[in-house]
C-alpha cells in the first residue's frame, strides 16, 4: 500500500505513461477505500492530490462522509478538505451533510467548528441552507475572531442561496461593523461590499457606520479595507447624490495624502465618475492621469492602463479638459501591450475633432503599417479610422480630397485590415458625393493597379471596378485587362463593357471577353458571352434594333400604355447602332413572322373556346323546401345558348335552386305526405276519446 509521498514520486518517474500509471492508482484507491478507517483516511489523502491533476473524484463521496463522521480531528480535516475539492450541487451525497454539520458546529472544539464552517461556506446549496442558518448565527458571535470571520463567511454564502434569511442575516453582519477586531470590521466590510454592488438602494442604511469607519485615522494602514470602502461609496452615490458633500473632503484626502497606489486609483475612479462638477477634484485627478501617462518605470503598463481606463468616463463629462493629454494617449499606441493599445484607441477615437483628425488618422495609419501582419491590432486600428472619418455623416471631414487619398492609403496597406469594411465605406463615400466621383474612378483605378491580388481583397476589387466603369471619365484611359481572382472577375467584366460604351468602341475588348470564354466558371463564362454579344450587336443596327422594336407581353391590353417605355436608354442604342451602319430590313419576313403571329392567337382562341368552363360549386346544393320557394321570386331565366337582346324561349318553369331534381321529387312527394299523416293522426285520437 503505498503512501502519499509514493504516489508523487512514481507520478514524477512516469512521465511517458502517466495515464495508465493514474489509472492503476485509482483501482487500487477504490480498494483501499472500503478497508479500515485509517486506511480509508489514506486512500482519501491520495485522491485529494490526484484531484488536483483534474482526475474526478466524485465517486468517493460517501466514504467521504464517513471521514467526516470519525471522532479524530486529522480525519474530520482529511474529510472536510475532500469534500471542498469534490462536492458540488449535483452531488447526491449532499443531502446527507446538514445532520454532519450542525453536530460539528455544536462542539466546543473551535479546530473542529473552523474546518466545518469552511466546508459549509463552500458546499451550501438551497436544500441543506435553511436548516444551518440558526447553527452558523450563534457561532458568528463566538468569543473567538477567526470563527467569527468564519462564520460571517458562510452566512454570506447561506444568504446568496437562502435570500428569505436576509432580514436575519443582515442585521447581524450590521453588527459586527462596531467590532472590536478589525479583522471582524473587514470581513463584514467586504460582505457589505459585495451586497451594495449589486443594489445599492436596499443598503443605504449603513452609509453612517461606513463613513465612520472610512474617517477614521486608524484604518489609514489597512488599504484593503479603504478600497472595499471607497467602491461601496461608488455605488452608494450612484443612488444618493446628496452625498457628494459628505464626500469631498475624504477624497481630497486620499489624492492629495501618502495613500497606497490602490486607494489613490479607487479615489479617482469615484471622481470621475460622480465628481464632474468639482473643479478643484477634477483638477488634480488630470494631474494625478498625467503623471501615470508619463510614467516610464517598472510598473509603467499597469499605470498606462489605468489611466486609460479613467479616462473613458471622463471624456463624456469633461472631454475638453483632455484635449492637452492627446498626445501622450497617441504615444501609448506604440505600447507592446496590445490591451493598452485598445484602450488608448477606444479614447482617441474619443477625443478627435475636426482641426486634429488629418494628424491623428495619418498617425494611426502609420502605427497600423508598422505592425505584424499575423496582428489583429491593424483591423482595429482601421476600424477605429472608419469610424472617426465617418461619423455624423462626415461631420469631421474638413476635406473630401484629403479623405479620398486616404482610402487610398488605407486600401493599398500591407498590413491586415478589415477589406469588407473598407469597400464599403468606400463606395457608399463615392455614391453620396457627387464631386468627387470622377477623381474617385482615378483612384480606385490606381488602387487596382497597385493592390494586391490576393482572393480575400475580393469586395475591395470590386468596389473599386464598379466605381471605375460607373464615373470614369471618357478622357482617361481606364484599360483594366489585369489579371484578378475568380470571384473579382465578374465586376471587372461588367466595368470593361461600361467603359467600352463610353468610348463608343465596342471591339475594343473582344480579345478580352473572348479569353474569359473558357473559364472554369459558369458565371465567368456568362458574362463574357453576355457582354461580348452586346459588344457585337452594336455594330448592326437590325439586331440591335429588333431588341427594343417590339413591345412585351403586357398583364392587360393597356398595361403598355400606362408603363412608361426605357426612352434613354431605347433610343441611345438604336441610334447609336444606326448611325454606325443602316441596313434596310426584309419586308417579306416580316410579313411572314406576322402572319404566322396571327394564327397563333387564332389557335389559342379556338382551344380557349373548346375547353369546358369549370363549376365553381364542388358539392351538390340541399334543395329549398316547398313552403319557403313560394316566398321567394324567381327571377326570369334566359337561355345561355341565346343570342343576347332576343326574347328567351318558352320552356317548363324548372327550380333555378335544384342540383338534383329526382331528389326534389322524392322530398316533394314527402312532404305532400305529412299533412295527410297528421290528419290520420288527429282521428285516431278523436275517435278513442
Amino acid at each position: 500500500m503505498k503512501n502519499l509521498e509514493q504516489i508523487a514520486r512514481g507520478i514524477r518517474e512516469h512521465e511517458e505513461d502517466e495515464a495508465q500509471y493514474i489509472a492503476g492508482l485509482i483501482t487500487e484507491i477504490k480498494n483501499e477505500i472500503r478497508l479500515s478507517p485509517r486506511e480509508k483516511i489514506n486512500a482519501v489523502e491520495k485522491l485529494i492530490y490526484l484531484q488536483m491533476f483534474g482526475f474526478d473524484i466524485t465517486f468517493a463521496a460517501f466514504p467521504i462522509l464517513e471521514i467526516c463522521a470519525l471522532k479524530a480531528f486529522h480525519a474530520k480535516r482529511v474529510g472536510y478538505s475532500a469534500m471542498i475539492s469534490s462536492f458540488n450541487n449535483d452531488t447526491r451525497a449532499l443531502v446527507m451533510t446538514p445532520s454532519q454539520f450542525r453536530k460539528d458546529l455544536a462542539c466546543r472544539d473551535d479546530k473542529v467548528q473552523s474546518v466545518a464552517l469552511s466546508a459549509l461556506a463552500k458546499v451550501v446549496s438551497p436544500e441543506i441552507a435553511p436548516y444551518l442558518v440558526d447553527d452558523v448565527l450563534s457561532l458568528s458571535n463566538s468569543t473567538h475572531p477567526h470563527i467569527q470571520r468564519k462564520a460571517l463567511c458562510a452566512l454570506f454564502r447561506i444568504l446568496v442561496n437562502k435570500p428569505d434569511a436576509l432580514s436575519v442575516v443582515f442585521q447581524r453582519i450590521v453588527s459586527k461593523l462596531k467590532s472590536d477586531d478589525w479583522s471582524v470590521v473587514q470581513v463584514a466590510v467586504n460582505i457589505l461590499c459585495e451586497l451594495c454592488v449589486r443594489n445599492p438602494s436596499a443598503y443605504i442604511q449603513t452609509a453612517p457606520p461606513l463613513y465612520k469607519i472610512m474617517t477614521d485615522t486608524a484604518i489609514r494602514d489597512r488599504p484593503i479595507m479603504l478600497v472595499k470602502l471607497l467602491k461601496i461609496f461608488r455605488a452608494f452615490l450612484k443612488a444618493e447624490p446628496k452625498l457628494k458633500k459628505k464626500l469631498v473632503s475624504p477624497l481630497q484626502q486620499f489624492l492629495n495624502g501618502q495613500y497606497p497606489l490602490s486607494v489613490t486609483l479607487e479615489a479617482l475612479f469615484c471622481v470621475v465618475e460622480s465628481f464632474s462638477s468639482s473643479r478643484s477634484l477634477l483638477q488634480r485627478a488630470l494631474e494625478l492621469l498625467q503623471q501615470y501617462l508619463e510614467d516610464d518605470g517598472e510598473n509603467s503598463t499597469n499605470l498606462h492602463y489605468c489611466a486609460l481606463e479613467l479616462m473613458v468616463p471622463l471624456i463624456e463629462t469633461a472631454g475638453g479638459l483632455l484635449e492637452k493629454h492627446r498626445r501622450l494617449v497617441i504615444n501609448c499606441l506604440n505600447s507592446k501591450d496590445n490591451s493598452i493599445q485598445l484602450k488608448a484607441l477606444k479614447v482617441v477615437e474619443q477625443l478627435v475633432d475636426e482641426d486634429c483628425i488629418e494628424d491623428i488618422v495619418q498617425r494611426l495609419i502609420e502605427i497600423a503599417q508598422l505592425s505584424s501582419i499575423d496582428n489583429r491590432i491593424p483591423v482595429r486600428i482601421i476600424e477605429a479610422v472608419l469610424r472617426m472619418i465617418t461619423r455624423d455623416s462626415y461631420a469631421d471631414v474638413p476635406d473630401f480630397d484629403w479623405l479620398l487619398s486616404t482610402f487610398q492609403h488605407i486600401a493599398l496597406l500591407k498590413c491586415c485590415i478589415p477589406v469588407d469594411q473598407v469597400a464599403l465605406e468606400f463606395r457608399q463615400f463615392v455614391l453620396r458625393c457627387e464631386d468627387i466621383q470622377e477623381d474617385a474612378a482615378r483612384i480606385a483605378k490606381t488602387i487596382l493597379l497597385h493592390m494586391d491580388k490576393d482572393p480575400k481583397q475580393t469586395e475591395l476589387m470590386s468596389t473599386c471596378f464598379f466605381i471605375v466603369g460607373e464615373f470614369g471619365s471618357i478622357e482617361d484611359d481606364f484599360d483594366l485587362d489585369i489579371i484578378v481572382p475568380q470571384s473579382a472577375q465578374s465586376a471587372q467584366l461588367t466595368a470593361m463593357f461600361k467603359i467600352s460604351t463610353k468610348m463608343n468602341e465596342p471591339d475594343r475588348f473582344s480579345t478580352f471577353y473572348d479569353r474569359y470564354l473558357y473559364s472554369v466558371y459558369s458565371d465567368i463564362q456568362w458574362h463574357a458571352a453576355y457582354y461580348g454579344c452586346l459588344s457585337k450587336m452594336k455594330d448592326d443596327a437590325v439586331g440591335l434594333g429588333a431588341l427594343f422594336e417590339n413591345k412585351l407581353n403586357a398583364v392587360s391590353k393597356t398595361a403598355q400604355e400606362r408603363v412608361a417605355a426605357p426612352f434613354d436608354l431605347t433610343t441611345f442604342l438604336v441610334a447609336e447602332a444606326a448611325a454606325i451602319v443602316a441596313k434596310p430590313a426584309d419586308k417579306e419576313e416580316e410579313e411572314v413572322i406576322i402572319k404566322k403571329k396571327r394564327r397563333r392567337k387564332k389557335r389559342r382562341s379556338k382551344e380557349e373556346a373548346e375547353e369546358p368552363i369549370a363549376s365553381p360549386i364542388t358539392s351538390p346544393a340541399s334543395p329549398t323546401k316547398r313552403r319557403r320557394r313560394r316566398r321567394l321570386k324567381l327571377a326570369d331565366v334566359e337561355d345561355i345558348d341565346a343570342q343576347p337582346n332576343t326574347p328567351a324561349s318558352d320552356k317548363k318553369e324548372e327550380n333555378v335552386f335544384s342540383m338534383n331534381p329526382v331528389l326534389d321529387e322524392e322530398k316533394e312527394e314527402k312532404e305532400e305526405e305529412q299533412p295527410k299523416k297528421k290528419k290520420k293522426r288527429r282521428r285516431k285520437k278523436r275517435s278513442a276519446e
